[in-house]
């Protein structure tokens, strides 16, 4: 999730007072979920995430330059689909499955390989998601039906890496897609999850958007959901990552800034309520903006995740 989100809505604003509701779903559908991608965009996020993390291109390129870092594509549903993946420095049987957010890709997480790879010993693979970098898709998927994309990939990465011990990382849209693979029926080797600044419920992120730009919300909301269900075949109100760490009973480890103005910080306090069964914990980075708890705190991040591995994954 970034703020192409809010920005779209506040576009169907203008258009809702003389279209209808009807025509406002639409647009959101049009500019949100089937938003061109630009396949050179991780050349864009790569300058990006230097930006934030200095001295992450050089790590980067070093990986791909001395064949450490691969990609690899699989299809589904007649869609070719994209992944980087890397093994640890020293022979493991620990991998990290690691989740982008919306409108960037997997190399907007490139920094979170580097942490698990280099400092905590751990195999990485980096899907690209529906309609991101270098997958195709039909619509982005919210972070829904991705789960099932990505618990495809964790099955390709046990495979790969022969791996005894997995867990799952992701950001914003990323971290509600492992929210939502949480609670389905994973393997064994999916030992815990690490959401940073995940969304509790898309519904109330559009109803939270809409109320915001004083925008009639229910009867948006009902015609996203209509549209979305008969054009893509899922449902905007199933995309609930709450209800679903619900359901988890595997130690979870939730991450957020205090100071996101694109996912509050109260909906990772839901998320974190509504995971009663099994461990969890939260940790909050003060005054981190949207994705940028690691940015900010790189040695504290990194500490708080070996510590929850440590003592509660591996």
């Amino acid at each position: 999730m970034n703020r192409r989100i809010p920005y779209i809505v506040a576009i169907a604003a203008v258009v809702l007072t003389a279209t209808g509701c009807g025509v406002t779903s639409s647009i959101i559908i049009r500019r949100g979920l089937e938003r061109e991608y630009d396949r050179d965009g991780i050349f864009k996020s790569k300058a990006e995430m230097e930006r934030r993390v200095p001295g992450l291109t050089e790590w980067i390129d070093r990986m791909y330059l001395t064949g450490q870092m691969h990609d690899t594509t699989i299809v589904r549903d007649g869609y070719r689909l994209h992944a980087n993946y890397a093994a640890a420095q020293d022979p493991s049987k620990k991998t990290a499955v690691i989740v982008h957010g919306y409108s960037v890709n997997s190399m907007n997480m490139m920094h979170i390989a580097r942490m698990f790879r280099d400092s905590l010993g751990y195999n990485v693979l980096l899907p690209d998601l529906r309609r991101h970098g270098l997958s195709e898709g039909a619509a982005v998927q919210m972070g829904w039906l991705d789960r099932l994309d990505v618990l495809d990939w964790s099955a390709i990465a046990h495979e790969v890496f022969s791996d005894t011990l997995q867990v799952f990382h992701g950001i914003s849209m990323g971290a509600a897609t492992i929210m939502n693979a949480s609670g389905e029926d994973t393997p064994d080797y999916v030992r815990g999850f690490i959401p940073d600044c995940g969304f509790s419920s898309l519904w109330d992120v559009v109803d939270t958007l809409a109320t915001e730009r004083l925008l009639p919300a229910e009867p948006i909301l009902q015609g996203l959901e209509v549209q979305v269900n008969r054009r893509f075949g899922w449902s905007v109100r199933a995309d609930e990552p709450s209800s679903q760490v619900a359901k988890c009973t595997k130690p979870m480890l939730f991450i957020h800034g205090d100071a996101d103005q694109i996912v509050p910080m109260s909906m990772s306090l839901t998320n974190y309520d509504a995971k009663a069964r099994g461990y969890r914990e939260i940790w909050i980075a003060k005054g981190s903006r949207h994705c940028f708890s690691y940015p900010d705190y790189p040695a504290e991040y990194t500490a708080v995740v070996r510590r929850f591995l440590k003592e509660h994954v591996e």
